[in-house]
């Protein structure tokens, strides 16, 4: 069927069709997902050439704005994860004060 039809995506599939993405955007989400690496893994078939995924999430501290550091993931671990599931690093941004950016194009 057409990418409209369908419902939410789980999280351990994001259930896009084959080189139809141009960028995946997951703002304060991504330590929501399971199996981080598969998952990301098999997004990448999704990516187009150039395509890109942008992960903007809390730091993993104590903070004054955002949740506890028990429900969030440092980016050191997101780095790890996303390098595992065959990505390399384009961008790493500190312009938000209480949230990382990092963009990530495939190997």
């Amino acid at each position: 069927g057409e990418q409209g039809e369908r419902g939410r995506a789980e999280t351990n599939d994001p259930e896009l069709d084959a080189e139809s993405v141009d960028v995946v955007f997951l703002c304060n989400a991504y330590h929501h997902l399971q199996n981080r690496v598969d998952y990301f893994k098999t997004t990448s078939r999704a990516l187009k050439k150039d395509g890109r995924v942008v992960i903007v999430d809390f730091y993993n501290k104590q903070m004054a704005i955002g949740p506890p550091p028990s429900h969030t993931l440092s980016r050191e671990v997101v780095l790890e994860e996303m390098k595992a599931a065959g990505y390399k690093l384009l961008k790493d941004e500190d312009f938000l004060s209480y949230q990382y950016y990092l963009e990530f194009g495939l190997k």
